[in-house]
């Protein structure tokens, strides 16, 4: 009985060990898996008239309670002027927002004055950060808004140039409000095409863009903005360099890129293969956001977790059988060793029953087995006898 109530609590204490171990394992890990809650932001779009105001709404859903919010939302200030709202500091083109309730839903209103026609995405910055209640940054995705900024029925169409000069270097053709295609070309050593462009409308506006010259073929494009939003582009196609030079930066070009793939040839089984080693990178890994990379190790530490329990399961129901086949396996040879014990202790008492009866038995004889004291007494009988009869 003590060796049964031994196993007993052995298996117990194993027992109890494992499921302590398996507690204090299992909280880690859910605190891991907690880290990874996702939370998603959406933006709604408005549009209005140029000086009118419109009230964009972004809302948060999250999977967990959120503790925590820091927030910032980025606006085309060319189209939009911050008004009012939930946010806590504006400036150039930036709205930032703390929130310290705790929700898994909650709304925040922004209203903007249409200050110039076109459109403005709204969107999250990369500084956005949601905390869950375990201290730990919630994998976030996010979906843009949009404001159009529409013009007014008065507001001029007129998007055409009034003049159009460069320098260095000639237009061609001759320049017309209405030809919106020229060609030039300039020396090698000049690097910038500087535009010279006056809109016919003085409430239109007019950006340059790609002024910056490479070798040889390069095209620069003039934008016209009417004050109704309306917009026409002038092309100015510029060569840069002579034919003969730029037939031979293009094969020095060629050349270089070249000894660049030689230089990164790799062999894979006995075949050669090439590749820019310029280019040979993980274009996926590189983009992955921080929020992406924290949702993949959830999933590696979920898949960690699960396996892990399932192998101290497996081990707790082996140590629980083999406890059990070694308790009932002992149990059975103290059984035996009783049934032992009882034979002998039956054995020896039938031995000493039989070794009693025969001492018994011969006591008579002892006691009938005349003695040399009684010899003498028979002698003098015997002498009595004789001399009676004589």
């Amino acid at each position: 009985m003590r060796k049964r109530k031994g196993h007993t609590r052995l298996l117990s204490t194993i027992i109890a060990f494992l499921l302590v171990f398996v507690s204090i394992f299992a909280g880690q890990n859910l605190k891991d898996i907690k880290a990874a809650q996702t939370a998603n932001i959406s933006i709604s779009s408005a549009s209005a008239t140029v000086g009118e105001s419109v009230t964009v709404t972004l809302t948060i859903s999250a999977s967990s309670e959120v503790y925590a919010t820091q927030l910032y939302l980025s606006y085309d200030t060319n189209i939009l002027q911050y008004v009012s709202g939930s946010a806590d500091t504006s400036g150039a083109g930036t709205l930032g927002l703390v929130n310290t309730d705790t929700f898994t839903s909650k709304s925040f209103n922004f209203t903007f004055k249409i200050v110039g026609v076109g459109i403005s995405s709204v969107s999250v910055t990369g500084n956005t950060r949601l905390i869950d209640g375990n201290e730990e940054d919630m994998t976030v995705s996010s979906s843009k808004g949009s404001v159009t900024g529409k013009a007014a029925a008065n507001y001029s169409s007129d998007n055409t140039l009034k003049s159009l000069k460069i320098s260095p270097g000639v237009l061609s053709p001759a320049f017309s409000s209405s030809t919106t295609y020229y060609t030039t070309s300039v020396d090698a050593d000049v690097e910038t095409l500087v535009v010279n462009a006056v809109a016919n409308d003085a409430n239109a506006t007019v950006s340059v863009k790609y002024a910056n010259l490479d070798m040889g073929a390069n095209e620069t494009y003039v934008v016209v903005t009417a004050q109704n939003g309306d917009t026409k582009t002038y092309t100015i196609a510029t060569t840069r360099g002579d034919a003969t030079e730029t037939e031979s930066t293009a094969e020095e070009e060629s050349q270089s890129e070249t000894e660049e793939i030689v230089e990164g040839e790799v062999s894979i089984d006995g075949t050669i293969q090439l590749y820019d080693a310029n280019s040979f990178v993980a274009s996926d890994a590189v983009n992955l956001s921080k929020a992406e990379a924290k949702g993949m190790v959830s999933k590696v530490y979920k898949w960690y977790f699960y396996l892990t329990l399932f192998c101290l399961a497996v081990v707790l129901l082996a140590a629980i059988i083999i406890i059990s086949i070694q308790s009932v396996r002992l149990s059975k040879l103290g059984a035996n060793k009783d049934e032992s014990e009882e034979a002998a202790e039956s054995s020896e008492m039938a031995e000493s029953s039989e070794v009693d009866e025969p001492s018994e038995v011969d006591e008579p004889s002892e006691v009938d087995e005349p003695s040399e004291e009684d010899e003498p007494s028979e002698e003098i009988e015997l002498t009595e006898i004789d001399k009676d009869e004589k």
